[in-house]
């Protein structure tokens, strides 16, 4: 890499930092909510039961530590101290893309900042700050980092795993991505088993835990409801409060699909609001996936249907559950990245699919960059909302 392009990604460098601070500065909410605190309560200690390793990681550092960190106070820090993490992990994330991309940079940078204007704000208002998501994102930008530097493969079923002791909605919302860059990669690359090796493992070991937690994992929980529910309470900002929904349905094994009616109206208002903003971006979308899948035939096309079917994962979650607003991001994040990793890979392909992409911007819109400045409008999204505009044109129409 030249000196010039080195001076030009230190300066876009500099710029994103600031860009990502602002953001994230202007939507931070400064609290935890009861849901996220409530999942501190969670805990090996009751046995391996769904959604425990946070609360168990957590206890062995109040077990470590001289100080006391079992209050509120300590969790919200613990949990901005995560998201800053994050944060750093996706910095040098994006470094490395530009790095490596010394004939794709402009395309790279364009893709960068989509992501950074999704990923930055989405962590930090109080429903999404600390909760289980930020660890994921943490465990997928380590499963990133073996994929683009092509080392320490066998890393990713261990963070896979790990990640599904968080939460075993990881297999819906987040595993897609690191699957699916494997399946490309071991169809691309002729004779190399080590990818399809790794997404096997991964694949079995997730999908074994999957249906551990959702439906054997729940057998002591009346004997330790009482202990969990009054840790949680503690660990609120009030002392008093916890996220019944989630007791209901990890400690308990209840299904709160009807518990849930009120919300999956409320995200079914939201999502035709929404969809009326974004129709645009869903016609680029298809388009794109058109482009990859046109003239490709036998392995090839395998690699791109599996590219172009990846985001398909989330649809059992808005099928069942509520949250729209994270599965609209993580629908985002996953053809973004997955285009920024095959761009880095000079998949010529997904270039040419891109460069469609931006010449229809061009010819909708005079000046492509308000493409950015759109967006800009609708983030961040929330769990069940998709932000705060939306949420107001759909309290304006549906009251």
């Amino acid at each position: 890499m030249n000196m010039k392009k080195e001076k030009t990604n230190l300066y876009f460098m500099m710029f994103l930092i600031l860009f990502g601070a602002v953001l994230s500065y202007r939507y931070f909410d400064q609290g935890v909510s009861r849901y996220n605190t409530t999942l501190f309560a969670l805990s090996y200690k009751y046995g391996p039961i769904s959604r425990g390793l946070l609360g168990t990681l957590y206890a062995g550092l109040n077990h470590i530590l001289p100080m006391n960190l079992m209050s509120y106070s300590w969790v919200y820090f613990f949990c901005l101290l995560s998201t800053a993490f994050f944060d750093f992990l996706l910095l040098i994330f994006f470094t490395r893309v530009l790095q490596k991309s010394v004939e794709n940079q402009k395309n790279q940078i364009y893709l960068i900042l989509l992501v950074a204007i999704f990923t930055f704000p989405m962590f930090v208002t109080k429903e999404m700050l600390g909760r289980l998501d930020i660890y994921l994102m943490i465990l997928v930008m380590l499963c990133l980092f073996c994929l683009i530097e092509d080392r320490c493969l066998w890393l990713i079923p261990v963070f896979c795993v790990v990640a599904m002791l968080f939460h075993q909605g990881f297999v819906f919302t987040n595993i897609n991505l690191i699957l699916v860059l494997l399946f490309y990669k071991g169809l691309k690359e002729d004779g190399n088993r080590k990818y399809f090796v790794v997404f096997g493992i991964t694949l079995l070991l997730c999908s074994v835990l999957f249906l551990y937690f959702e439906f054997f994992s729940h057998s002591n929980g009346s004997e330790i409801l009482d202990e969990v529910v009054t840790n949680a309470k503690a660990l609120s900002a009030s002392g008093r409060g916890y996220n019944p929904s989630i007791i209901d349905h990890e400690i308990l094994g209840k299904d709160v699909y009807e518990a849930e009616t009120e919300y999956r109206v409320l995200a079914h208002q939201e999502t035709g609001v929404f969809l009326v903003f974004f129709w645009p971006f869903l016609i680029l979308g298809f388009g794109f996936m058109k482009h990859l899948l046109q003239g490709q035939k036998g392995k090839n096309f395998l690699a791109y249907l599996g590219i172009c079917l990846g985001g398909f994962t989330m649809i059992p979650e808005i099928l069942l559950k509520v949250d729209f607003g994270r599965y609209a991001y993580y629908t985002f994040w996953y053809y973004l990245v997955a285009a920024m990793v095959l761009i880095l890979w000079k998949d010529e392909v997904c270039i040419q699919a891109l460069e469609w992409v931006k010449s229809l911007i061009k010819k909708w819109l005079p000046i492509p960059q308000l493409v950015f400045a759109y967006l800009l409008l609708f983030v961040p999204f929330h769990d069940i909302i998709y932000g705060e505009l939306v949420d107001n044109i759909k309290i304006f129409i549906f009251g």
